[in-house]
């Protein structure tokens, strides 16, 4: 199904039919929620898929939010020690729960490409679900969401609020060097706010500030080559701050090799 087709069509089903999701299936569910973006790509959550009937029937039982007897339920948790160990403060106050809301928007995603209907919820008892899937006190759950094939059609959406928008555009601040006080504002606020986040970010922003930069100074100078080369450097290996210390480190001693060549 068309990516287009499946948002379109993606509702908050809350009438299931008493009908078993195959476990292929369910484990492409959360394959999917595995793949969402994460924060520092921590990817401390944690997936528990409930199927016993009478297990999700306590849990339901628990959860106002949950309706229509769903034959399965997902609950979407943080592993709050790995994420503290492997994260920032920042982590456990924001991170993990961003991660655990991206997640589950794949899981719904995937549930309709695969026929599914599904609903996450956040109003159930924590203290009773957690006691009935017997956590380990480090676990936190984010989002409990409910699946199951639809009882009937999904209705379809009314287009509402979507139609309201406003975009946002700044005029010139009147300086002959607009560009250079842009940046000058990006470095301030990215040493301001380095404050409780991983400390690979540091480097990271140089790199970015510095990639900014090559580009300002091509503006200037169309042909130098080796400044476009010393900005492809930049621009390619910085997004390996997260998946690969060594490689992003790699990259900037080659940038420094092609600082040498330009000068």
């Amino acid at each position: 199904m068309e990516l287009s087709d499946v948002i379109r069509q993606r509702r908050s089903i809350r009438a299931f039919a008493q009908r078993p999701v195959p476990h292929h299936l369910l484990l492409e569910l959360v394959q999917a929620g595995a793949l969402a973006p994460s924060a520092s790509n921590l990817q401390a959550w944690q997936f528990f898929l409930l199927t016993d009937p009478q297990l999700v029937k306590k849990v339901d039982l628990f959860s106002p939010g949950l309706s229509g007897k769903p034959p399965v339920i997902l609950a979407v948790c943080s592993d709050m020690d790995y994420a503290l160990a492997h994260g920032s403060p920042n982590s456990e106050i924001y991170g993990c729960m961003m991660d655990a809301a991206m997640a589950a928007e794949n899981i719904l995603l995937k549930a309709v490409d695969l026929g599914l209907g599904a609903c996450a919820v956040k109003s159930y008892n924590d203290t009773a679900v957690r006691k009935l899937l017997n956590l380990p006190s480090h676990y936190r759950i984010e989002i409990l969401i409910s699946l199951g094939y639809p009882e009937a059609p999904p209705v379809p959406a009314v287009c509402g609020r979507w139609k309201k928008y406003y975009i946002i555009t700044n005029g010139r601040i009147g300086m002959n060097q607009t560009e250079c006080f842009e940046l000058l504002v990006y470095m301030i606020t990215s040493a301001a706010g380095l404050r409780g986040e991983p400390r690979i970010y540091g480097p990271l922003r140089m790199a970015e500030a510095s990639e900014r930069l090559c580009r300002l100074m091509l503006e200037e100078q169309p042909g130098n080559q080796g400044l476009k080369e010393l900005a492809e450097i930049i621009h390619c290996g910085k997004g390996k701050t997260t998946s690969d210390e060594e490689g992003f480190y790699q990259m900037l001693s080659d940038a420094v090799d092609k600082l040498v060549d330009c000068m």
